[in-house]
Formats: C-alpha cells, sequence, structure tokens
C-alpha cells in the first residue's frame, strides 16, 4: 500500500506517454570502498502495477552467487547487508554516458574522460556496447576533445511493454558524435560540482534527455590506484632467491 501510494504522487511523463519505473539497487556498503558493481540488479522500464514484484526482485539480488562470493572474498559476513531499492521515473535518455572527474590513467592530466552513446547507457556501463570517447577540460571553457567516435547503428532504448530493447539508429546519427560542446560544459559544470560536494573525484552516470537537459542518475566515488614506486633496496633480495 505504501509502494501503491508513493508511484500516485509521482509526476506525470509529459505528452501521452505511460509512466515507467528505473527499480534499482542501492546496497549499504554498495559504491563506497567496495563498488560491489554489476553484483546487483537493477529492473528498467517497469510498470508501477509490477512494482512490488519488482521490488522484491531487486531485494533478492543481495544474496545472489556472485554477490555472496564479492562478500566473503572481502572479509563480510555473509549476512552482513541491508539493501535498499530506489524508483525513478525511466528518462527518455536521448544520449547517455559516464564521466571521470579525473582521468584515473592520468590524475594530473587537467582532462575528465567521458564515454556516450544514444539511447539508454547500460551497455556503456558493462562495456558491451560501442561508445564515443571524449576528454573534457577541467578548466573553464571546458574545451571538448573527441578521441574517437563509434559506429553506433543501435541504441538501447524502452521495449514497447516492459524492459529494454536494442532498437536502430538513424543512418544520419550512426557516425555521429553523441555529445556537443554544448551538452560537455554543462557535464563538466556539472561533475565539478558533485566532486565539491562529496569531496573526491567521482565516476557519474548521466543522460541528455529529449529536450537535451541533464540528468544525473548516479554519482559514486572513483577508486584511484595509488601508483608507488619500487623501492630499489629491495632488488638485492630478490635476486637472491
Amino acid at each position: 500500500k505504501a509502494l501503491i501510494r508513493s508511484v500516485a504522487r509521482l509526476p506525470k511523463p509529459e505528452g501521452s506517454l505511460d509512466l515507467r519505473l528505473a527499480v534499482r539497487s542501492s546496497a549499504w556498503r554498495e559504491d563506497g570502498n567496495d563498488s560491489f558493481a554489476g553484483q546487483y540488479t537493477s529492473l528498467l522500464n517497469r510498470k508501477p502495477a509490477g512494482l512490488a514484484e519488482a521490488y522484491k526482485t531487486v531485494l533478492a539480488g543481495a544474496y545472489g552467487s556472485s554477490a555472496m562470493e564479492y562478500r566473503r572474498q572481502r572479509g563480510f559476513s555473509l549476512t552482513d547487508v541491508r539493501m535498499g531499492v530506489s524508483c525513478q521515473i525511466m528518462i527518455q535518455a536521448k544520449a547517455s554516458g559516464v564521466l571521470y572527474t579525473v582521468d584515473p590513467l592520468d590524475p594530473k592530466s587537467g582532462f575528465m574522460p567521458v564515454t556516450t552513446a544514444w539511447g539508454l547507457g547500460a551497455p556503456i556501463v558493462d562495456g558491451t556496447m560501442m561508445a564515443d570517447r571524449f576528454r573534457i577540460g577541467r578548466q573553464a571553457p571546458h574545451v571538448l576533445e573527441t578521441l574517437s567516435t563509434a559506429l553506433k547503428k543501435e541504441r538501447l532504448s524502452e521495449g514497447p511493454e516492459e524492459g529494454l530493447a536494442c532498437m536502430p539508429v538513424a543512418e544520419a546519427l550512426w557516425n555521429a558524435t553523441s555529445l556537443n560542446p554544448q551538452q560537455a560544459t554543462i557535464l563538466a559544470e556539472a561533475g565539478l560540482m558533485i566532486e565539491r560536494h562529496f569531496k573526491s573525484p567521482q565516476d557519474i552516470e548521466f543522460a541528455f534527455d529529449s529536450e537535451d537537459r541533464l540528468v544525473i542518475l548516479q554519482a559514486r566515488p572513483l577508486l584511484l590506484q595509488v601508483r608507488s614506486a619500487p623501492k630499489t633496496k629491495d632488488l638485492p633480495e630478490v635476486l637472491k632467491k
């Protein structure tokens, strides 16, 4: 009953579109020092009538075999889990992607790496779809540098009923860049604002909707590998063996 009341308070989509929900995992310890990336279940483009079942499915994802094994390897108790569920209105995404506010391969470069593609961004996150790659300058005017443009013949979109489906992309957009300089400036300013708020580099998932409005879908700490130079005094000891 509480779920039904909450859905009733959500704003209705513009035009003739029916309300669809993204039902996403939001577990304790997720996206902290231990990322749990890809371990938990999220369900996209769900009808409100099926929200209770979708909610239970996401809860049950906390006890999937990969998540249980990940917790075991990290030294957590197998029962040491609390699963919350985030319900959001689906975004009619024109393009989506991932922004790192610091380049993990070169943190002092002054650039922010971005990957984008047409439609929803799930295939970018899991690496199953080719995407455009860019770098955006951290300093204003946030110069957009194109690294590579992928051939994008398909996009992930909402299915006609529920769930997701691959849809064809108009031929004129196959080789077009899915991020323009104006969008890059808006994205850079938002990313740096989020970074300042959390006081650490961020890994941000975003979308531009059909009206070219930026929507921040998720932000998590960006884990940077600290590389230390090998100690030369250790070399003789290694060679002895």
